[in-house]
């Protein structure tokens, strides 16, 4: 991960994003720990001093804590983010001691996802996370889009990129890497969605071709003033429905009420039916299977 210089701000206030989770991002390279010690794995050999002397150090570390305050969402937004800069701020007072500011950069669609609450609660466990350090507490933090990485042939990438539209969903540039399987040019979060996509285009390829359902993975939608990204929108005989893949990072009873909350909101701009398919109760393929057939026949029963 190269450390980039600051410049160019963009304030970061901005819209709710879409919704991240543990297992969406990169977060997940660094939260396999071995003795203690977070990112460590049974084989590291611990030739790792480029990487402890390095923004990206900072920047994990931020995302951890995080995670360990209880901010998982917010961790894992950190965990997308490419760099963690920091920056002196001006001030109209030349004798004033100078002001340090910290930078977060990500990708245009993390970018937009950082509201100004948010930057105000990752402020204040960075400003925790360099109490007693060299650093300079910072009084402020903001959000700016990553320069993308380019070569001498950008245009011809670009040109294919546009024409094919490359691993991309509706509305939202994704990051694939290791832990974002992807499937027919889509792109999934977990082994699960996944799954479930499969199950799916199999029931898509048992029902004759003017009866056929429509899946649409990952989809961007906007509702209230927020951008939602629900896991599955899928179409059948004039109606739409919402399936959603709930794991692990579901449990709570903070993150139920804001699932249910969604979920009014999606019927009430005229999505038919809801389900959730609890990943922690399902065992095996021909419980999916099951949760597919019954969320069809439902989807076509409610008004």
């Amino acid at each position: 991960m190269r450390s980039r210089a600051a410049g160019g701000a963009r304030t970061g206030t901005r819209s709710t994003g879409t919704s991240y989770t543990l297992d969406t991002l990169p977060l997940r390279r660094w939260l396999s720990m071995t003795d203690g010690v977070f990112g460590r794995t049974e084989d590291d050999n611990g030739d790792h001093q480029g990487f402890y002397a390095s923004d990206e150090y900072e920047l994990a570390q931020l995302a951890v804590l995080l995670y360990q305050r209880g901010s998982q969402r917010l961790a894992a937004l950190v965990g997308e983010c490419g760099a963690l800069n920091w920056e002196f701020l001006p001030s109209d007072d030349p004798w004033a001691d100078a002001e340090t500011g910290a930078i977060l950069e990500a990708e245009p669609h993390v970018v937009a996802s950082f509201t100004a609450e948010d930057l105000d609660e990752v402020l204040r466990v960075l400003q925790s996370l360099v109490d007693g350090t060299d650093r300079q507490t910072p009084s402020q933090l903001r959000v700016r889009d990553l320069k993308p990485d380019v070569g001498p042939n950008w245009r011809a990438a670009l040109s294919a990129a546009l024409a094919t539209g490359g691993v991309s969903n509706q509305a939202r540039r994704v990051k694939v890497g290791e832990s974002h399987p992807e499937e027919d040019g889509l792109h999934f979060t977990n082994r699960w969605e996944l799954g479930t996509y499969r199950v799916l285009k199999e029931k898509q390829s048992e029902l004759p071709p003017e009866e056929t359902i429509g899946i649409f993975p990952l989809p961007g939608a906007r509702l209230n003033d927020k951008t939602w990204e629900p896991d599955f929108l899928v179409t059948y005989k004039g109606r739409a429905g919402v399936i959603e893949i709930d794991g692990p990072h579901h449990a709570g009873t903070r993150r139920r009420s804001n699932d249910v909350s969604r979920d009014r909101q999606f019927r009430a701009a005229g999505v038919a039916y809801v389900d959730r398919l609890d990943v922690r109760d399902t065992t095996s393929r021909s419980e999916v299977v099951a949760f597919i057939d019954g969320f069809l026949k439902r989807l076509l029963e409610h008004r």
